[in-house]
């Protein structure tokens, strides 16, 4: 009930549940590329999995629970396991940050601070990275020396 809890709030917390989801899917790529499994079984990694095995790397005792032989499969101990030998201190840093967020189905809040070093005035853009489009962050023009913060990321 816990787990559903958490991914239903995605809709709430998009930022939280994008860490999560890129999170699992990279780590999801990394071990099926991995020669450490055979091709008739490999650790299924899902949002799901990413959750329960940083429960497991933090020491909080999880009681998992499938009706389907997929969620079987996402919950198993083979997965999770698989998991939890290939977080990273950078993995755990960003699900550190978007697990309490989807908890709670808040949006992570980042404060970001842009300073103008050159000799002229700026504006800052992003990439987004799905569309590979450049994304206006402000409209307003930072000049040599000035600085702007944005509390949180378009």
């Amino acid at each position: 009930a816990v787990m559903i809890g958490i991914i239903e709030r995605s809709q709430d917390s998009p930022s939280a549940f994008h860490i999560l989801s890129t999170l699992s899917h990279e780590l999801s790529a990394k071990l099926q590329s991995s020669s450490q499994y055979n091709r008739r079984k490999q650790p299924v990694v899902t949002e799901a999995t990413l959750l329960l095995a940083y429960c497991i790397h933090s020491n909080i005792g999880i009681i998992p629970r499938a009706a389907t032989e997929a969620h079987q499969n996402e919950n198993s101990p083979f997965s999770i396991k698989a998991v939890v030998q290939h977080l990273t201190p950078d993995h755990i840093e960003k699900l550190e940050r978007a697990i309490p967020a989807l908890m709670k189905g808040e949006e992570l809040r980042t404060s970001v601070s842009f300073m103008n070093a050159l000799d002229s005035a700026i504006q800052i853009h992003w990439l987004n990275p799905e569309t590979q489009e450049e994304v206006l962050v402000s409209s307003n023009v930072i000049h040599p020396g000035s600085v702007e913060v944005h509390t949180t990321h378009p």
